[in-house]
């Protein structure tokens, strides 16, 4: 799909829930935003500075010129990393309640076979 550098700052723009929290997250003015998103004007070198220093996992290449994915590579692989690590870290946490279950009936069986062993010399 093609689109032009104003509908990639639109698509921004939304993802951030809209034009006036998108400007204050790159600190450019309001309308100034609206402008480029209606495109009425061209993004100047500091729009686009802003929004790559503020959001560094968007590709520069997409952003200028539409071309590639609009996150980076690197930025995809980090949050697959991240992902699996909150996964890693939920399954430790379901095995720590677990070997306490197992503790915990492993004393309950314990008590038993001792009640039984009681009961059994009577």
């Amino acid at each position: 799909m093609d689109t032009s550098i104003h509908q990639r700052v639109r698509l921004l723009s939304d993802k951030q829930g809209g034009l006036v929290v998108f400007a204050n997250l790159i600190e450019i003015n309001h309308q100034t935003v609206s402008n480029v998103i209606k495109g009425k004007t061209k993004p100047s070198f500091k729009v686009v500075e802003s929004i790559l220093l503020r959001f560094p996992d968007i590709n520069a290449r997409w952003l200028i010129t539409g071309e590639g994915e609009m996150k980076t590579k690197e930025n995809e692989k980090s949050e697959k990393e991240n992902n699996i690590t909150q996964q890693t870290h939920h399954l430790l946490e379901k095995i720590n309640l677990l070997e306490d279950s197992i503790k915990t009936k492993n004393l309950l069986i314990e008590k038993q076979e001792r009640l039984l062993e009681i009961l059994d010399k009577t």
